[in-house]
């Protein structure tokens, strides 16, 4: 099922599944799970360059977090849902990420 709301209400989700979206980080605070991406050519709408040491938000989202699936393996979700102690984030691995 889409979600085409607006304003998005997170109390609606049991899992989030997007690519490189910003709203990953909002969903793992909220909720203390891994969001499921799929893996998608990211789209840089900048004209400058960054030092190559440099993480941006959407690649630490993608290597510390979430659960990466290549579009082609989209049916290993199943999987996961399947073993939910998989998706679940302690609060102190959170506290560790995000502070």
């Amino acid at each position: 099922i889409l979600y085409d709301e607006k304003d998005i209400d997170f109390s609606k989700f049991n899992i989030l599944i997007s690519d490189w979206s910003g709203i990953t980080a909002e969903y793992v605070m909220i909720h203390k799970k891994k969001p499921f991406l799929i893996n998608t050519y990211i789209n840089h709408n900048t004209n400058f360059s960054m030092p190559s040491n440099y993480v941006t938000y959407e690649n630490f989202i993608k290597e510390k977090i979430a659960i990466n699936i290549d579009k082609k393996d989209i049916s290993k979700i199943k999987h996961f849902l399947k073993n939910k102690k998989d998706l679940n984030i302690k609060e102190s691995n959170l506290n560790e990420l995000f502070y």
